[in-house]
């Protein structure tokens, strides 16, 4: 065997595995970083805390502890280390709501072992699974739809405040924010730009949680919130209409259909601007891959090249004025104007 085909086989063996996540993610659900004591805990005790079985929590807290997340400091004793505090709700860092099985990744983790469904039929696996679209079934689910709008809030805060110091706001006057969450990157635009005022387009529920982390960020008097879908006329006569982190989640044929929404209402003079993360010439890049599995699995979405998201803004009538990178998240903000 030659040392190419070692690592070829150490790579594939590593795969086999499936009980790494799976494992991770019920020690999360648990909460079991945060139940071991500075000094380490007996799985007994470890059981009792979080209503687990002892003789299997030890077998998996040892089979964790093999693998680096737990140490083992006596038999049976096992304390967390750095990357079992990883999984605690307490870390900044906000992995736990990615790999807790009682929440909304729980649900997207059952839909991920149909991808060979997706492969094979085309189609979300998620809507196969649950028999109805993500949002939509997160939607359905007050506390679901919380913690959904908890991971954007966690995901905007790497990205916002460096968006918010684009060069597009500073030309602006009014901006109106199409799907924009909780709120996050357009109370930073407004932080960044106190002559700029806005209305952010949300369904009704995560509308309201946009309107108090407005309001919480000192922007509330400048921002209107309005219950609406990106699918649906928008509010007419603001100078730029953002779309951030949502073609993604479309189709072609849906994220056309979202594009002329904002195409039918920009002023001559306006601009449509998407920001995203998109797919460069770093074709091997594991994060872009990732998403764009995690896409096709669960909206049936894609994440596009910046070339691809111009041909879908054509189709819906606008034209590509310019494209920017941002150095640190790595986002693009793509211009268009109305055709």
């Amino acid at each position: 065997m030659t040392e190419r085909d070692e690592e070829a086989l150490t790579l594939v063996t590593a795969a086999l595995d499936l009980m790494v996540p799976y494992a991770v993610r019920a020690a999360a659900t648990l909460r079991l970083a945060d139940e071991v004591a500075p000094g380490g805990s007996t799985a007994a005790e470890l059981a009792a805390a979080c209503g687990a079985d002892p003789d299997a929590l030890e077998r998996m807290l040892r089979y964790l502890s093999s693998r680096g997340i737990f140490d083992e400091v006596a038999p049976g004793v096992f304390a967390a280390n750095r990357a079992a505090s990883l999984l605690s709700p307490a870390h900044p860092w906000g992995m736990h709501e990615l790999l807790d099985l009682d929440g909304p990744h729980g649900r997207i983790a059952d839909a991920q072992r149909r991808l060979l469904d997706t492969v094979r039929y085309g189609g979300d696996a998620y809507r196969r699974v649950f028999g109805r679209p993500y949002y939509e079934d997160m939607a359905a689910d007050p506390e679901m739809s919380r913690r959904t709008s908890a991971v954007s809030t966690a995901m905007a805060a790497g990205y916002a405040g460096e968006i918010a110091q684009d060069e597009v706001w500073k030309r602006a006057g009014s901006l109106a924010d199409v799907g924009g969450g909780t709120g996050e990157l357009t109370a930073a635009i407004l932080r960044a730009h106190p002559g700029l005022r806005a209305v952010l387009v949300e369904r009704a529920e995560t509308a309201a949680a946009a309107a108090d982390t407005l309001a919480a960020a000192g922007v509330g008097e400048r921002c209107v919130t309005v219950d609406g879908s990106f699918f649906d006329p928008l509010p007419e006569g603001h100078d730029v209409y953002l779309l951030a982190n949502v073609v993604p989640d479309w189709g072609d044929d849906d994220a056309v259909a979202i594009l002329r929404r904002c195409a039918e209402v920009v002023p001559p003079e306006g601009r449509v601007v998407v920001v995203d993360t998109c797919v460069t010439a770093r074709a091997d890049d594991q994060v872009i891959t990732y998403l764009d599995m995690f896409q096709l699995v669960v909206q049936n979405g894609r994440a596009r090249r910046p070339e691809e998201i111009h041909r879908l803004a054509e189709r819906a009538g606008l034209t590509h004025v310019e494209t920017r990178q941002t150095p640190l998240s790595g986002y693009h903000v793509i211009e268009y104007v109305r055709a």
